[in-house]
């Protein structure tokens, strides 16, 4: 698993990632469904649509609630298009 600080700078659609909540002490794991970028640098992702892959629940968070990366699609692992 990828983790730190910046590791949402390398999330994208597709990722399984772990998520914080605000408290610091409960997580999960979602899929993350798609990526907003910020107003300067739209390649930046600031907030990701994710489904918590337990319960099904879509939600947006904050990209810096992103602690790791989980799993990423076998595609984006290989470089294939």
């Amino acid at each position: 698993m990828t983790s730190g600080s910046s590791v949402f700078l390398n999330a994208s659609q597709g990722d399984y990632v772990l998520i914080l909540e605000t408290s610091g002490y409960d997580w999960y794991i979602g899929i993350i469904i798609s990526c907003v970028g910020g107003s300067r640098s739209p390649d930046a992702w600031t907030l990701f649509q994710v489904q918590n892959i337990d319960t099904g629940h879509v939600r947006i968070v904050n990209a810096d609630r992103v602690y790791g990366i989980v799993k990423s699609p076998i595609k984006k692992i290989l470089n294939c298009s």
